[in-house]
């Protein structure tokens, strides 16, 4: 097939994997390392022997750790992506697959509940100088982590919520051993805070470039963010991957990513699954592949052969 044939988009994407095609190499190699264990693999992990015992012993402490890329972040010895971060200097695998093919240099990426900021730290590698990075974290324990992780000059951290309209809004506020599951309340808990709630339209109106993709996972609150963003989704068309539930053992999506993909579909999108199969990237329509996490991709039809 010539390229001549094909969307804008598709040689981007290519030449993007082709940018990245050593990082997904590293990626793929510690991967098979952990799977198969022995001494390559505890010899890799001799640098995090010390952070792996104080999670083992129950403590709980702010330790830094290396990922598979080259940078350092610092974690939680109790905390569960904190954790996987430790053992495997990775986390989210198929995400991480799905950046390395999709993001590139100069792009522009945000990502909406940056949690310590894995994922961001990971996007602001790939886009390199002339990229841009803004990440939204609620949380003031977990933003102030994450601003020590992402004090990168292409990066920008705002500590406040992602929805619909400006304001405020209920937060739990989970100790930090727990904080991956903090979510919008509508109920008082015990321990909800009000955080300021923004929207992507209106904080990114004077951006200086499109918005090439945009992660979110914010625990339920996915519509109230894509209705908060209409005027990004329709004139820059970005890759959106928005957390949806793992479906159950009898299903291959859920209700709740069936009803983002109606809703994006007005917009042009399409839902697709992906899965990291040993050391490929499988992306295929939603539905047709099962997948192991949370995660839908939603492709604007405009770029759609990006992803073939």
């Amino acid at each position: 097939m010539e390229t001549s044939n094909l969307s804008p988009a598709y040689p981007i994407a290519l030449k993007n994997l082709m940018k990245n095609e050593l990082l997904f190499h590293k990626l793929t190699e510690r991967i098979r390392i952990n799977d198969k264990g022995g001494f390559a693999c505890y010899w890799r992990r001799l640098p995090v022997l010390y952070p792996i015992i104080l999670r083992k012993m129950k403590i709980n402490r702010e330790v830094n750790v290396p990922l598979f890329f080259g940078d350092k972040m610092n974690v939680i010895t109790g905390e569960v992506v904190s954790s996987i971060l430790m053992s495997f200097g990775y986390s989210e695998v198929a995400l991480t697959a799905l950046m390395l093919k999709l993001i590139g240099p100069g792009q522009s990426v945000v990502d909406v509940g940056t949690h310590f900021g894995y994922e961001a730290l990971l996007a602001s590698r790939l886009v390199g100088e002339t990229g841009k990075i803004a990440c939204f974290e609620p949380n003031p324990a977990v933003y102030q982590l994450a601003q020590k992780n992402l004090n990168k000059p292409n990066v920008t951290v705002h500590n406040a919520a992602v929805g619909d309209h400006e304001g405020s809004v209920k937060m739990l506020n989970k100790p930090i051993t727990e904080s991956a599951f903090n979510s919008i309340t509508d109920s008082a808990e015990d321990g909800a805070i009000d955080v300021a709630l923004v929207t992507l339209d209106a904080v990114l109106a004077s951006r200086e470039k499109p918005i090439d993709f945009i992660k979110c996972d914010v625990e339920g609150f996915e519509m109230e963010v894509l209705n908060g963003c209409i005027q990004i989704l329709t004139a820059d068309k970005p890759f959106l991957v928005l957390e949806a539930d793992i479906p159950s053992e009898n299903e291959k999506s859920t209700k709740r990513a069936g009803v983002i993909a109606d809703f994006l579909s007005q917009y042009g999108y399409e839902a697709y699954a992906f899965e990291m199969r040993g050391a490929e990237l499988i992306i295929d329509k939603l539905n047709n592949l099962k997948m192991s996490h949370a995660n839908v991709l939603f492709v604007h039809e405009s770029k759609f052969s990006a992803i073939e």
